[in-house]
């Protein structure tokens, strides 16, 4: 009868083992597999080398702090302003102000900010400090980290501003002060463009728009933070 018992309790024990082992070894296997999948498209990202003004710019879709779905190209026949971020990104905070500025300059136009995040708890962490900041531009939530491949980034911030058509017209690595009147101005350059056909040149004597940008002044930018 002892040994009976024995036996039950050792063919228990061999089935919790495999009910919790199984599960165990299936979430491995995917890690694993996530893991190898991000190595391979950060080996493809520095093959195919960093994004380029002109280009298509990549299509995504993240959700927002109020967990709706938000994706570019649903925002075609706007202007979109997508900067890279994390909150324990001091440069990030620096320029953050002057982004806010913008934000309500243009929002009432055909003009998109998009503050993608990077930080891994998410909500959690990114609304108290839009609160503290008294931030108001969109906020969309990446904890995984997807943006950085699909944009082939290095470090934060970095921004990219896409026309109404989905070209890529501007790309800036690091911090700016995105206030500038002459920025400023530029920016609602690329607003007043039409959709179609392609983007008209600037104004007679004057740098196109993308051209502009790149010439107007950042401000005193701390360095950016490498990932």
């Amino acid at each position: 009868m002892a040994e009976a018992v024995r036996s039950d309790e050792r063919r228990v024990k061999r089935i919790i083992a495999y009910l919790v082992g199984v599960p165990l070894a299936l979430v491995l296997l995917v890690l694993l597999y996530e893991g190898a999948k991000a190595r391979l498209q950060d080996k493809i990202a520095k093959v195919s080398g960093p994004l380029t003004t002109g280009s298509e710019a990549p299509d995504f879709s993240f959700p927002d702090l109020d967990g709706k779905t938000v994706r570019l190209r649903d925002l075609r026949g706007k202007v979109v302003f997508i900067n890279i971020w994390a909150t324990w990104c001091p440069t990030c905070v620096w320029e953050m102000p002057s982004m806010e500025l913008v934000h309500q300059e243009y929002k009432k136009r055909d003009f998109v900010m998009l503050a993608v995040d990077l930080d891994i708890l998410g909500k959690e962490v990114v609304l108290p400090f839009m609160e503290k900041h008294r931030l108001t531009f969109p906020v969309l939530l990446d904890p995984k980290g997807t943006i950085k491949r699909i944009y082939r980034t290095t470090g934060v911030p970095e921004t990219f501003i896409v026309d109404k058509r989905g070209i890529l017209r501007h790309i800036e690595i690091g911090p700016r002060e995105w206030s500038h009147p002459q920025t400023m101005a530029m920016i609602g350059r690329l607003i007043d463009e039409p959709a179609e056909p392609a983007p008209v040149s600037g104004l007679p004597g004057e740098a196109s728009g993308e051209a502009a940008l790149s010439q107007a002044p950042k401000g005193v930018a701390p360095s950016r933070t490498p990932l």
